[in-house]
């Protein structure tokens, strides 16, 4: 059975800056050098009238895994993720994409929903997903560690995007 994942912030800028910022490629590089871990990259970045992917590589070192994860996976952890964003909704009320992630080697999925709506002068994100973990009789646990560790990865994202914005006005 999977964990779910719910994840809320508020960006202190308007829709328009912030979904400028998810397709940005330039963000993109940005932030998986500050939060994406030694051999962090962007192995995509395409862009289409339908949408923004991005295929990105993160990692965390073994000395920063919780002792469960290094029994699962020894040594390092590099973890596949995509993220997608469509484009602005027709009226400008937000705009809708996706995540997933995966760790090769691993029967673990992570995946979900994202959405980006104004909320007067601040644009909201708002992460809907689950963990799945299969793995017999410790998969739930490892689901509650993965979804611990993620929470943190998102609120490190967070404030990367915040700072970010204010720079590139």
């Amino acid at each position: 059975m999977a964990t779910p994942i719910e994840h809320k912030v508020t960006f202190p800028a308007p829709l328009e800056r912030v979904h400028a910022a998810f397709t940005n490629e330039q963000y993109w590089d940005d932030r998986i050098e500050a939060v994406g871990g030694a051999g962090g990259r962007i192995d995509e970045f395409t862009v289409t009238d339908a949408a923004v992917d991005v295929k990105m590589v993160q990692t965390v070192a073994a000395e920063n895994l919780p002792g469960l994860i290094t029994k699962i996976h020894p040594g390092d952890l590099e973890i596949d993720r995509t993220q997608t964003w469509g484009p602005l909704d027709p009226a400008g009320n937000g705009a809708a994409g996706t995540f997933s992630a995966a760790i090769p080697g691993v029967p673990a999925k992570i995946g979900g929903t994202v959405t980006l709506t104004a909320d007067g002068a601040n644009s909201v994100m708002s992460v809907a997903g689950e963990v799945s973990v299969k793995i017999p009789l410790i998969g739930g646990k490892a689901e509650s560690v993965a979804v611990e560790q993620l929470t943190r990865l998102l609120d490190k994202e967070d404030e990367f995007t915040t700072e970010w914005i204010a720079q590139h006005p």
